[in-house]
């Protein structure tokens, strides 16, 4: 058995060693340089893969590359494509927006490219209720903005993509207005269809007067559309009322006023209109001239209105001129040293103004007799320093009028007055400055109170007691001793000094 084995792998040695050699035998090449592989070059293509979002399921869209069209009914289209620059076209349906064209490149990679799509939802307002031909509107808002759409028709449409809108429609007709209010509504795929009614409208319009005293009473002629004419008198500064849309003329005015603008147009509807007036009081010419008067003498006219206001003029020629609102006034008229003639009296101004001649003569001048303590004050009359005499006194011969007097001095109490000046008479004013409070006395150093006074009375008083008392006790001799004492010169001299001023004790 075992030799049978032997000759079995003897066998397969000599097989394997022969089919080896064979090999080699077959593979061998010829002398020289071993030949070099040869390699096939293909060009490499990648996928590019478009993705589409927003379209209905089962929609038909497609990508149209080098005229090569690619359709689909899915979300997605892919295309094998070799490097390069491509553009593309798509093609969705018509109720969608979004992008329609591109290009794109490949480079080495594939490459994915997004698409996003919204549908466009149909909208339509019929409205109702205006004359043919009236321009009407619808305004649509949402986050984005508002966007309008006019007609002339009976219909608006457009289409919007889908959400949440704010819906509102109008009228430029007179007299009309919506009877709709605004309305929420929301877009979907199907999109909305909707009515606009119009009505007959009544609009507000506001007149407002300024200017006016409270209660003066003003005029307002208004020309309604339809052609008649209704008068108002008012008393307040406002005015309002209800009409139909169209357009009003109005005419306003005051007594004594003139009104801005006080006629024009106003235009109602289609919403409420408001009209300002500003009334001004009529100015008219005021003249005052004078006769009699020396050359460059300066004299004045004070006015008073009837509501209390006043107004004063003043020259040095022939002329006193006012503007003045139309009105009834009162006026006065002065010159220093010099009489009026009339000096005073009233006038009504109306628009084609108001002239008068003052006559003037030299007036007698009065007398002001003037006393002033203390003696060195300063004093004026009129703005116009006086000096004193010695003993503080003075006598000015002053023209005929009211003249502000001033007297001051250092340590008194300023003094002012006003003294009236009669042609030809006598004044007399006594002055008596009032002498400013002084600073408080400074306490002396050594000043003592009366309570002070008192507790030190009391003080030494306690103190003699104790010093009475402390020489008394001094004084007093020891009791005697049982013991007798010694003799000593100390004691002896002690005895004869006590003796010589009081007896021993017992």
């Amino acid at each position: 058995m075992e030799s049978v084995r032997r000759v079995v792998f003897s066998a397969v040695v000599v097989l394997i060693v022969v089919g080896s050699g064979l090999a080699t035998s077959l593979g061998a090449h010829p002398p020289g340089p071993a030949p070099r592989a040869v390699q096939v070059k293909t060009a490499a293509s990648y996928v590019v893969s478009f993705h589409e979002t927003g379209l209905a399921n089962n929609t038909t869209w497609s990508v149209t590359i080098n005229s090569v069209i690619f359709p689909s009914q899915t979300s997605y289209i892919n295309a094998t494509l070799p490097s390069g620059v491509r553009d593309y076209f798509i093609s969705v349906p018509a109720n969608y927006s979004g992008p329609r064209y591109g290009n794109f490149t490949v480079v080495n990679s594939s490459l994915n490219i997004s698409l996003h799509y919204q549908y466009n939802c149909p909208v339509l307002i019929e409205q109702a209720g205006l004359p043919p031909g009236a321009l009407w509107w619808a305004n649509v808002t949402n986050a984005s903005g508002t966007e309008s759409f006019f007609s002339r028709g009976s219909t608006v449409n457009w289409t919007a993509f889908p959400g949440t809108y704010l819906l509102t429609t109008g009228t430029a007709s007179p007299g009309y207005r919506s009877a709709a209010s605004p309305l929420r509504l929301q877009l979907g795929p199907s999109g909305y269809r909707g009515n606009a009614s119009f009505i007959r409208a009544e609009y507000r319009i506001n007149f407002t007067a300024s200017g006016l005293p409270t209660g003066t009473a003003w005029t307002l002629n208004l020309t309604v559309p339809n052609g008649s004419v209704q008068r108002y008198t008012l008393a307040g500064p406002t005015f309002s009322l209800l009409g139909p849309g169209g357009t009003y003329q109005f005419v306003v005015g005051a007594a004594g006023y003139t009104a801005s603008p006080d006629s024009g147009f106003v235009i109602l509807g289609p919403q409420n209109a408001s009209q300002a007036l500003r009334f001004q009081p009529v100015r008219a010419r005021a003249s005052f001239g004078e006769s009699g008067l020396a050359q460059g003498v300066r004299w004045w006219v004070n006015l008073t209105a009837s509501n209390g206001s006043s107004v004063s003029g003043a020259s040095t020629g022939s002329w006193v001129n006012f503007s003045l609102p139309t009105g009834t006034f009162s006026f006065s008229v002065a010159a220093g040293g010099w009489a009026a003639s009339p000096a005073s009296g009233a006038f009504t101004l109306t628009g084609s103004g108001y002239g008068r001649t003052i006559a003037f003569s030299a007036a007698t001048p009065g007398v002001l007799s003037l006393r002033v303590r203390p003696v060195g004050a300063r004093v004026t009359v009129g703005g116009r320093s006086i000096t004193l005499s010695a003993n503080g006194t003075a006598l000015l011969a002053l023209g005929p009028g009211i003249y502000p007097i001033e007297a001051l001095a250092a340590g008194f109490t300023a003094y002012f007055t006003n003294v009236s000046i009669a042609a030809g008479a006598a004044a007399n004013l006594t002055i008596g400055l009032v002498s400013l409070p002084g600073p408080p006395s400074a306490i002396p150093f050594n000043y003592v109170g009366p309570l002070a006074t008192i507790l030190i009375g009391v003080l030494l008083a306690v103190a003699v007691i104790l010093a009475a008392a402390l020489a008394r006790a001094w004084r007093r001799r020891p009791p005697p001793s049982t013991e007798p004492p010694e003799p000593d010169v100390d004691e002896d001299l002690s005895e004869t000094w006590l003796g010589e001023t009081e007896d021993l004790p017992p």
